[in-house]
């Protein structure tokens, strides 16, 4: 569930007079809470963005640089936006003015849950966009764990959030992607999110692996009954 952010900021800033100025203003307390959390931030090695070169993969490594930096300062998600467009530069820099600027001032904050989405749309080709798209559809889970695949299927999904239409569509696509047999399992189920798709479909695999793992005993088992009656009592 995504924690709404606080209605204001404004923060001494150290490039641009709107720093964290996202759409209303802040109490005071907030103010401080941020101002805070900047000079603990700055310690660290921040992975900036430029926005100059369009390239899918340089977006989600400064994605993933953010959540890194994330999980390993404690920062709440309350406070992760604004501590993330501290670290854009230049031409990404100039688009978040824009973004800002022209939301509708009865529109809720801006996330980070929603954040990468926005930055994807605005650096992210349209040919990338179709690749990802036609990789993402034809997508299985092959030889792969439940959560192999999962990763992999949501790792593209970020990049390509506009090919399922709600949750239970996510899902589906999931399931259809899933080995026949854990397909056949989940789908009945006709569960509509995807996360219940995935936690059911790995719940399966774990059940598959027990009974894999037990019918290999009992067959290695009869082997070794079936070898020690063929060989005879011992003298």
């Amino acid at each position: 569930m995504q924690t709404a952010l606080p209605e204001t900021i404004t923060v001494a800033p150290t490039t641009a007079p709107d720093l964290f100025v996202v759409t209303r203003e802040v109490s005071e307390a907030g103010q401080k809470r941020i101002r805070m959390r900047l000079v603990e931030y700055r310690r660290f090695d921040l992975p900036h963005f430029r926005g100059s070169s369009i390239e899918p993969g340089i977006v989600e490594a400064w994605v993933r640089g953010m959540e890194r930096l994330f999980e390993d300062l404690f920062i709440p998600e309350r406070d992760q936006i604004y501590l993330a467009v501290h670290c854009l530069e230049e031409d990404a820099r100039d688009w978040w003015t824009r973004t800002r600027r022209s939301r509708p001032e009865d529109a809720p904050p801006v996330t980070w849950t929603e954040f990468p989405g926005m930055l994807f749309d605005m650096y992210f080709p349209s040919s990338a966009k179709e690749r990802m798209k036609d990789e993402l559809k034809k997508l299985t889970q092959g030889s792969h764990s439940v959560l192999e695949y999962f990763q992999e299927f949501s790792r593209l999904l970020t990049y390509v959030p506009f090919v399922a239409r709600n949750d239970r569509h996510r899902a589906d696509m999931f399931e259809k992607g899933l080995s026949p047999e854990l397909y056949k399992l989940v789908q009945i189920q006709h569960l509509p999110t995807l996360e219940a798709s995935v936690e059911m479909a790995m719940r399966a695999e774990r059940g598959e692996v027990v009974l894999r793992e037990r019918a290999e005993m009992e067959q290695s088992s009869d082997r070794k009954r079936l070898a020690e009656s063929e060989a005879g009592p011992s003298s």
